[in-house]
């Protein structure tokens, strides 16, 4: 009878735990499966609208992208990446007032970079990195 007993309870705490451990994983997959899809959708959204900060990251990206490639020694496709964000900057200034000097002189820091990723120049990295460090204050002017 002991043995029995013991049996009954042992399988029985087994059930309990194997079916309290596989409802409480659900509920917690679930909520971090959604809160990673908001996430990820997020920063994606930003970058397709058609908005000042929809630009300015567009803008960021290129010239981060466009570092990158300079530090691999692709230096056409450097180029390319900045002039993807030269015409991201044209764009932001047809409608947007309020920042317009800031992304002018952005403007023109973007066109000295391409002269000297073109050219080879030493400093072109620093000049990539002022450009990253110009966006930034953009990002941080911008409500």
């Amino acid at each position: 009878m002991f043995r029995f007993a013991m049996t009954l309870s042992l399988a029985l705490t087994a059930a309990l735990i194997t079916g309290a451990c596989t409802k409480g994983a659900k509920t917690e997959n679930n909520t971090n499966t959604s809160q990673a899809n908001r996430l990820a959708q997020s920063p994606t959204s930003i970058l397709v609208q058609p908005t000042l900060k929809g630009d300015i990251e567009r803008i960021s990206l290129f010239i981060s992208t466009a570092r990158e490639a300079a530090k691999n020694n692709k230096l056409q496709e450097a180029v390319g990446q900045l002039q993807g964000a030269n015409k991201e900057v044209d764009s932001a200034l047809t409608g947007k007032v309020r920042l317009r000097e800031e992304f002018e002189a952005l403007k023109s820091a973007i066109d000295r970079t391409i002269g000297a990723v073109e050219r080879r120049e030493k400093d072109a990295d620093s000049q990539l990195a002022e450009l990253q460090v110009r966006i930034g204050a953009i990002k941080t002017m911008t409500p």
